[in-house]
């Protein structure tokens, strides 16, 4: 399988799984309306769209998304999202200073918004404790990941190249040996014309 059509089948198996739980948590039956659904759905679509360009876009909307639903930071609907979309950006993004300015931002935008909403800071502690654990923790997961397949990619090439350099010393012994059999050939033959 050619591998755009791979990363297409994999972004949309992605946002299948990530529309589950924003459609049984957003359920107009249980208080939840059709509109919420309709925005969810759309919203993880666009983040899983973005989310090979620009890893970070899809863990700040989601995160934006789950700050609107519960200062806490922690929604049934977008939990999963948050997890994943934040291990995605681990395995796809190149440098860290933008996910730790991120992870920095949403951290006090959770304490301002903690401060203007008059809540206690047991709040802001459990939006710490779900950043940490829903968002953080995957992303140094998918960073580890990264590390690790570009250090087995790595290893790969270098075993490559050695074989071919010891192919080649390989080559350069048997041109040696075949020049030296002729010289003795030749020594030999010389000694036995008068």
């Amino acid at each position: 399988m050619r591998e755009p059509l791979r990363e297409r089948l994999f972004d949309l198996g992605l946002w299948l799984l990530l529309c589950v739980p924003v459609l049984l948590k957003s359920d107009p039956d249980d208080g939840g309306s059709w509109t919420g659904v309709a925005v969810g759905v759309a919203l993880l679509g666009g983040c899983v769209a973005a989310g090979r360009r620009w890893p970070l876009v899809p863990v700040a909307v989601v995160v934006a998304a789950s700050l609107a639903s519960a200062p806490e930071l922690f929604t049934a609907s977008y939990s999963l999202a948050l997890i994943a979309f934040g291990h995605l950006a681990g395995r796809r993004q190149e440098r860290t200073r933008a996910a730790l300015w991120l992870f920095g931002a949403v951290a006090a935008a959770g304490l301002l918004l903690t401060v203007v909403t008059h809540a206690s800071l047991g709040q802001w502690f459990t939006l710490l404790l779900t950043l940490a654990l829903a968002v953080v923790a995957p992303w140094l997961i998918g960073r580890y990941m990264r590390q690790y397949d570009r250090l087995v990619r790595s290893g790969w090439e270098l075993a490559d190249r050695m074989e071919r350099e010891q192919a080649a010393v390989a080559d350069r012994e048997r041109l040696r040996e075949r020049s030296r059999i002729a010289g003795d050939m030749h020594d030999s033959s010389a000694t036995t014309w008068p």
